[in-house]
């Protein structure tokens, strides 16, 4: 995916360990978490992005469990931030010659 091409609304799944309060109890995770690329502009020149949800994907529940709110923000933001520094370049996104 070139740099072009993330502008614009995009979905990144991922598994997260987690526990409780206490350290002990122990699970895994499957979310989805959706944001929005956004087009580079004075304040930001290589683009950002916005967080626009989290979902908790819960086997036998049809519908995804909005779970924002649960997780650390700065995190979810770093996961983001990796998957946009893993993305491909191309020298056409750039009209290099």
């Amino acid at each position: 995916m070139g740099v072009a091409s993330i502008i614009g609304k995009h979905v990144l799944s991922a598994e997260l360990d987690c526990f409780d309060n206490t350290g002990v109890g122990f699970g895994i995770c499957d979310i989805d978490i959706h944001y929005e690329m956004l087009p580079p502009d004075e304040s930001a020149p290589f683009g950002a992005f916005e967080l626009e949800k989290v979902l908790m994907r819960v086997a036998g529940v049809i519908q995804a469990v909005n779970v924002t709110s649960c997780f650390d923000q700065s995190y979810i933001e770093q996961l983001i931030r990796d998957e946009i520094d893993g993305s491909d370049y191309h020298w056409t996104d750039h009209g290099d010659v």
